[in-house]
Order: C-alpha cells, then sequence, then structure tokens
C-alpha cells in the first residue's frame, strides 16, 4: 500500500494535463477530519492499554494560485482528543484464603487540545476539466495541552512542528464549488511534551520528545472538506 501511494504521487506529478484553473483565483477551503478506535488487545498481557482513542480536527483555510496549478496559501487548524487508557499492576496477597497474587486495575482519560499555523503549497493536475490530482505539502506549527491523570491531575503543554505531503482529489461541481478529499501522506514530526512545577502534578518538571518519520496510508488519514473559488473559469 505504501509503495503504491509513492507510485501514485510520483507519476501523477509528471504530467500535467491542461488545466481549467487561472493564474489569480482565490481559494477558500474547509477540512474536517474524524476518528474514533478501540483496542481489541489481551489486556492482561500489557500493563498500560489504551483502551479507546477519539479524535476531531477542522482546517479552513485561504489560498490564491499564483499560476494555472500552483496555490500557496495558510489555514489554521484546531485539534481535539481525547484517550481512554488502562492500567494494570499486579500485587501480592498475604491472606491464606486468597490467591497468592492478584491484579489492579486503573482506568483515566487524556484530552489533548492542539492549534496549529498552517502554510501551504498545493500543485493541481488537472485529469478532466473539473478532476483534479493535488500534491499538498503543509508545514504545521502547533501548541496546546493535555489534561489527565489518576489520583492526581496534571496538565501538560505542548508543542509540535510537522511536515507533510498528502496526495488528493478535488472534484469542481460547479463553476465556483468543489468537493476534496486525500488520503495517506509522507511525515516528520516533532513533538515535545512538558508537565509544569505545581503541586497538583504527577510528574514535575518532566519533559519528552518524539521524533517520527513515515509513511501513513490508514484510513485515519483521510479528509474530506468543500472549496469555495472566486474567478474561476471553465470552458462550456
Amino acid at each position: 500500500m505504501k509503495g503504491l501511494l509513492l507510485g501514485i504521487i510520483i507519476g501523477l506529478l509528471s504530467c500535467n494535463l491542461t488545466a481549467q484553473i487561472t493564474s489569480g483565483s482565490v481559494l477558500f477551503s474547509g477540512n474536517a477530519n474524524y476518528n474514533k478506535t478501540k483496542n481489541d488487545q489481551n489486556l492482561l498481557s500489557n500493563p498500560i492499554v489504551e483502551l479507546e482513542s477519539e479524535s476531531f480536527s477542522v482546517l479552513p483555510s485561504f489560498g490564491f494560485f499564483v499560476n494555472n496549478s500552483i496555490l500557496i496559501g495558510i489555514g489554521l487548524k484546531a485539534e481535539f482528543e481525547s484517550n481512554s487508557y488502562l492500567i494494570q499492576r499486579t500485587e501480592s496477597s498475604f491472606n491464606p484464603f486468597l490467591p497468592s497474587t492478584y491484579i489492579i486495575q486503573t482506568s483515566y482519560k487524556e484530552k489533548t487540545r492542539m492549534f496549529y499555523f498552517n502554510p501551504f503549497f498545493t500543485r493541481y493536475n488537472g485529469i478532466t476539466e473539473r478532476l483534479y490530482f493535488t500534491t499538498a505539502f503543509n508545514l504545521l506549527v502547533g501548541s496546546g495541552e493535555t489534561r489527565g491523570g489518576t489520583v492526581q491531575s496534571y496538565t501538560s503543554k505542548n508543542k509540535e512542528l510537522s511536515l507533510n505531503f498528502t496526495p488528493g482529489l478535488t472534484y469542481f461541481f460547479s463553476p465556483k464549488w468543489a468537493i476534496n478529499g486525500s488520503i495517506g501522506q509522507i511525515y516528520y514530526r516533532v513533538r515535545k511534551e512538558s508537565i509544569p512545577n505545581t503541586t497538583n502534578t504527577i510528574n514535575n518538571n518532566k519533559e519528552t520528545e518524539d521524533e517520527e518519520f513515515g509513511v501513513d496510508a490508514s484510513w485515519n488519514s483521510f479528509r474530506i472538506g468543500l472549496q469555495y473559488l472566486i474567478n474561476k473559469n471553465f470552458q462550456k
């Protein structure tokens, strides 16, 4: 699947059919993504298990066509995520009427809010008069917070920098309106999380940094949205 995704991107980048997009056109877009997953793993084999994950994001954006195929613009992304976890630990029992060991389970939730500034570059390759294959390069710079905890609550501060290269399709069903969708991405992401030194947190002054690079071709990367075009001319 990853190899197929790369092949499609490279092949369509190399072709550029006659496009109907004109230089100077202005494009307003709105994209949304929703995911909900549940964990079906064997709970007893893992000390910490993510039971359920739910996320929602929305991305309004504005762009300007510098020529007949290149769109440059900026967007603002808001992302909300909720995760449920189960922590399990084994304890020893000294009661002769009980098993020698038993398992204690504790559940807790984490809620994350992130807001991103998103400059982007998108190339439109005409497939038909109204259908376009798009390749988008996105830079996302974000910050936010995560709230969670078990016995005591904590709030962590998050910062993130990510780059991604995303293929998609855009179909103009009228001279001004289009629907667009994308799935899959090549990405690089760096995320820092820090918990301030307060008496209400579990891990004071804890700071972590995660770095990722890869190809995501799962359905979780699927996004769909609407676009509104100003000064767009179609051949009739």
